[in-house]
């Protein structure tokens, strides 16, 4: 068991997650002190603006790259010829998102605070989008992908506390994320040639077609993005960046958790889309949920000791707002494992992606109706994501079952 590559994989994703779990525990509490509300908020949107842009740099590479290389992993040629293609889409994804993100900000007159962010923003998108997680996974070697991830937030935390000393240094902040990341883009690529793998000359017809047939990936992370990444971005445009402060404090802690437990879908995507393997995936569903209900029950009880803690008393508003997220972190588990890994299994990824154009058009209802009505704040949108999130997870264990049921019949 102990030699079975879900288990490999899952338990390498598993320590990665961890860390990334545990870094922002570390990172975030000096942030939010040495920034200040203002400072830490306008972080939160610089960090928001790259989420946002990194959906269109990936295109949906992260989720259509693995599975086709946990289907074409042993043809080393058409793997390279594969990467080369996806590197050159993504460097003119990147060039496109870097002038429309400027232009965003410089005409913006409630984003003129990050004016003097522009190229820090656009240096952490650069690291950003050419992050290699995807083709480890793809290639079931996630262990291999623990060293650049382990060496890279190591680094990110020291330099943090090393040269983010006062309100002013924003910038530095967002710097140095991207200097970390950009840290984890050579050694992956140092690790991938020791592999084996390697670039070539990239087609422009070859990678047309690539862009094509990723579309229906595409459109499904950008639907995700709307009640992710978005939100903050919506919070900060529509209202200030003190409330930006307190929706992205608490929901640093809902993505890190997320990155946790994300870890079993992770492992399995590839391995369920290789084999349609049930019995895996009921038994990692039921062994997660157990642990997860119960550590998501005790941070409910103790969510203000958890905010205080982390953040600080200043950072009180985000109280109520974790609550919502921990709610909300259960429901993002079972929907996620009832969508991509669950849909490969009967070979229907494309009912998944359908579901999430489903909540993307949900989400974007509620937001408007909050817009209308001049109710939005951190708390409502809030409110917002968790209505998406369990709207996303009836549907996709709805239509699983009945999909299901008919590939059977």
């Amino acid at each position: 068991m102990f030699k079975h590559s879900v288990f490999i994989n899952a338990t390498a994703l598993f320590f990665m997650q961890l860390l990334g779990y545990i870094s922002p525990l570390l990172v975030y509490p000096y942030l939010t002190r040495v920034l200040g509300i203002s400072g830490f908020g306008q972080y939160a949107m610089a960090i928001s603006i790259t989420a946002l842009s990194f959906i269109i740099t990936d295109f949906g590479f992260a989720l259509s790259g693995a599975n086709w290389l946990a289907k074409n992993r042993n043809k080393t040629k058409e793997v390279k010829h594969y990467l080369s293609n996806v590197c050159l889409l993504k460097f003119i994804f990147f060039a496109l998102c870097s002038v429309v993100s400027s232009l965003v900000i410089i005409t913006s007159q409630q984003l003129s605070y990050l004016l003097h962010s522009i190229p820090a923003i656009i240096f952490l998108l650069f690291s950003q989008t050419f992050q290699m997680n995807w083709l480890f996974q793809g290639l079931e070697k996630m262990s291999l992908a623990i060293y650049p991830f382990v060496i890279s937030r190591i680094i990110f935390i020291l330099t943090v506390f090393i040269f983010v000393k006062y309100k002013a240094d924003v910038n530095i902040a967002i710097f140095l994320l991207g200097f970390s990341n950009l840290l984890s883009v050579i050694i992956s690529a140092c690790l991938l040639a020791r592999e084996g793998l390697s670039f070539c000359k990239p087609s422009f017809r070859d990678s047309f077609n690539i862009l094509k047939n990723n579309i229906s990936f595409f459109l499904s992370r950008a639907s995700v993005s709307i009640y992710t990444s978005a939100s903050a971005f919506i919070l900060g445009y529509t209202t200030n960046v003190h409330a930006v402060a307190y929706y992205s404090a608490a929901e640093k802690l809902y993505t890190a958790g997320q990155s946790l437990t994300g870890t079993v879908s992770q492992a399995l995507y590839p391995y369920l889309s290789r084999t349609g393997n049930k019995n895996i995936f009921n038994i990692a569903l039921i062994i997660v949920m157990l642990p997860l209900t119960i550590g998501i029950g005790i941070a409910f009880i103790f969510s203000s000791e958890l905010i205080n803690l982390i953040y600080g008393t200043a950072y009180s508003e985000s109280i109520p707002i974790l609550k919502i997220f921990l709610i909300c972190l259960i429901i993002n588990f079972i929907g996620v494992s009832y969508g991509y890994p669950a849909f490969a299994i009967i070979n229907r990824i494309d009912v998944a992606n359908k579901t999430v154009y489903m909540g993307g058009l949900f989400q974007i209802s509620s937001l408007l109706y909050l817009y209308v009505n001049d109710i939005i704040s951190a708390n409502s949108v809030a409110i917002s994501v968790l209505m998406t999130e369990t709207f996303v997870m009836c549907l996709r264990i709805l239509f699983y079952y009945i999909f299901s049921k008919n590939a059977h019949d």
